[in-house]
């Protein structure tokens, strides 16, 4: 997965992880395929346009995150709603 991410040979990547013990070309593997789930959501038109990430746990992981983002910031919302309203008194 790795080699074929950053187009190089299965054992430039056996080398890289060796001297990698914080395996950072791993998070970025993962790193990418979560913007490229994040970016299918955004422009999907349909639910047929997703149906290849049904199942996915990347999608799963884009999809609760837009979730928790839309509640926090439709309670900070709320939030500066009564305040105004508190200060209209």
């Amino acid at each position: 997965m790795v080699a074929e991410t950053f187009h190089v040979l299965p054992t430039v990547v056996a080398r890289d992880l060796d001297s990698d013990p914080e395996q950072m070309s791993l998070l970025c593997v993962s790193l990418l395929r979560y913007a490229e789930a994040k970016r299918a959501e955004e422009t999907a038109k349909s639910e047929e346009e997703l149906a290849s990430w049904k199942g996915s746990e990347v999608m799963e992981k884009v999809l609760r995150n837009k979730y928790e983002l839309h509640k926090e910031r439709t309670a900070a919302r709320a939030a500066r709603a009564a305040e105004e309203e508190r200060q209209k008194i």
